[in-house]
């Protein structure tokens, strides 16, 4: 073999061929693994997707794409498919100006023969938003353009997502919150009434307590609970309390404080509102939310927006699926764990739940509750044995 040969076959092209084409579970962990680095470090990337409005991307227009991405792709460069009709295309350490590079010179050359596909670009990180402390303004998990044939713009449905990162619920998933929303607002309404009445008697203002929380994709909802706090009460102490929790950097100065919460320090809490919250009855209201498919009745906790200004990237993994009442987190440890470990457990639901996992949750859930409620009348015993403090007000 001369020399020369053997320089052009090491500078030649990447080759892409159907049958080298990552299978779509392959693609989606190659993606997965990919926003994890970038995650924990300054490394960029993009994707490309080139897509047919039919069911399934094959024939001419499959044949010249490959061509195409065979004639552009770098060798680092890596390409699946991420549906049966769309293959997405992986640019390490590119952002999205030179993704749309990359993909206008793929269209040209398409549409030269007679060939139009549906082209998105996903760039990651997103840029900082300094308005993150607003719903509005949560920053999105990937910043999406698209084209189709040489007119571009940059007005991409935020439901595109889901083909990324996003993990809507399962129909077997919604069954089950249709059916456990259900049951529970119709065996319970008597104790909703009763609830209603009492906190009306003990604290002027309405009953349910309604606040803005982050749901699936870092979409803003309307939270429900029954009031435990005197009406429009301050919230700076407990912002303050959350900031103190979120490490700001991993490593070694990262702090390792358990998600201890403020009940017991707070005096803004009306009568018998400790006890609605040991019991957790005042989470009761969310029935409605998980029957209106804002939450599920498994789940990570849902955030508050002054909570996720604090976050970093690789905490916002917990917005890839739909927020519940209880979860992973609630029955392994929960207020015994730090902040970074609640978010572990929050990501590993996201990437291995199934319904199997969800009953499981759903039985421990009773368990883990009574188990809280012996533990904080333990303590409570032992303050009035020794001295130190007063029974807790109920």
């Amino acid at each position: 073999m001369s020399l020369s040969t053997v320089f052009k076959w090491f500078h030649a092209p990447h080759k892409v061929l159907s049958d080298s084409l990552y299978g779509e579970k392959e693609f989606a962990h190659i993606l997965a693994r990919e926003r994890a680095r970038a995650d924990r470090s300054t490394h960029r990337f993009s994707l490309v997707t080139f897509a047919t409005r039919h069911e399934k991307l094959g024939g001419k227009a499959e044949t010249h794409l490959l061509i195409e991405l065979n004639n552009r792709m770098r060798a680092t460069d890596e390409a699946g498919w991420l549906l049966p009709n769309k293959i997405g295309v992986i640019l390490h350490n590119s952002n999205a100006h030179s993704a749309w590079n990359f993909a206008k010179y793929i269209q040209m050359s398409l549409l030269a023969n007679g060939i139009q596909l549906l082209c998105e670009v996903y760039s990651y990180p997103p840029p900082q938003d300094k308005g993150a402390g607003s719903a509005e303004k949560i920053p999105k998990r990937i910043q999406p353009e698209r084209g189709f044939g040489h007119h571009f713009t940059r007005d991409l449905p935020e439901q595109e997502l889901s083909l990324l990162y996003l993990k809507r619920i399962s129909r077997k998933k919604r069954c089950l919150d249709l059916l456990g929303s259900s049951l529970g607002l119709i065996l319970l309404s008597p104790l909703f009434v009763l609830l209603w009445c009492v906190i009306k008697s003990v604290s002027p203002g309405p009953a349910i307590y309604r606040q803005t929380r982050i749901g699936l994709g870092g979409r803003p909802f309307q939270f429900l609970k029954f009031r435990t706090m005197e009406y429009n009460a301050d919230t700076t102490g407990h912002q303050k309390h959350l900031a103190s929790l979120i490490p700001k950097e991993d490593g070694e100065r990262a702090p390792a404080r358990p998600m201890v919460k403020l009940d017991d320090h707070n005096d803004q809490i009306i009568p018998f509102g400790k006890l609605l919250r040991k019991t957790y009855l005042d989470e009761l209201p969310q029935l409605v939310n998980v029957l209106k498919g804002d939450m599920s009745l498994i789940g990570p906790r849902p955030s508050i927006p002054y909570e996720v200004a604090e976050y970093q990237l690789w905490h916002k993994g917990r917005f890839d699926t739909t927020p519940g009442m209880t979860g992973l987190w609630q029955v392994s440890g929960k207020n015994r764990l730090t902040f970074n470990q609640m978010v572990r457990l929050d990501i590993q639901y996201a990437r291995r739940q199934s319904l199997w996992l969800d009953i499981k949750i759903l039985l421990m859930t009773p368990m883990t509750i009574a188990s809280e409620l012996k533990e904080s009348l333990h303590k409570r015993g032992q303050l009035i044995r020794i001295g130190t403090g007063q029974p807790t007000k109920f």
